[in-house]
């Protein structure tokens, strides 16, 4: 396992569920993912952007290896059917709520994400996690293998996904974003 890294504590209480109205281009549910697994043709997968992972998953007070959902190019729109705490973390998809901060859902509240703005994965952290089967050890899908995640692909239309009980501290109260950066130069 890499250095920081522990996996997510499991529990058995769910605390409610999301509906996916619409799953957007490729929504998947990922974690920091699976390692040591290389040798028998099985990748990491795990988040793109493992920091904006972790700090949505600290702003709503999970474990960092929480699962959540990782939307590429274009947003979802999910319909929470319990009261939530969320943050949206990653690039901008044009949603309502503001990026880098926990808030409240309400039952029957539907948030909806639009196109990237910028860069090309956007994360809806809920507090509690995103529950899903363990293989080799992460909830992290791989499509490709058709494995982890909601049957080892990427969202569709009508999926619910039942939120667990994953929570190590209370949400934070105040904005936590990562550091900006000079853009890479890729030659």
């Amino acid at each position: 396992m890499p250095f920081g890294f522990s996996r997510c504590p499991r529990r058995n209480s769910i605390s409610g569920s999301l509906a996916v109205k619409a799953p957007g281009f490729f929504t998947t549910v990922q974690d920091l993912g699976r390692f040591g697994y290389a040798h028998l043709g099985i990748s990491a997968s795990g988040a793109a952007d493992a920091v904006a992972l972790r700090i949505g998953n600290r702003l709503v007070g999970n474990h960092e290896n929480a699962a959540a959902l990782e939307m590429t190019l274009l947003g979802g729109a999910f319909e929470f059917e319990a009261r939530a705490v969320v943050a949206l973390t990653g690039s901008e998809f044009g949603a309502s709520l503001p990026l880098w901060t926990a808030t409240r859902m309400d039952a029957g509240q539907v948030l909806r994400c639009g196109p990237a703005r910028s860069g090309a994965r956007c994360y809806l952290c809920v507090r509690g996690g995103i529950e899903a089967p363990l293989v080799f050890g992460s909830a992290s899908t791989h499509a490709l293998t058709g494995i982890g995640g909601i049957d080892g692909r990427p969202l569709k239309a009508g999926d619910v996904l039942r939120i667990g009980d994953h929570a190590v501290s209370p949400p934070l109260t105040r904005r936590l974003e990562p550091a900006p950066r000079e853009p890479e130069v890729l030659r």
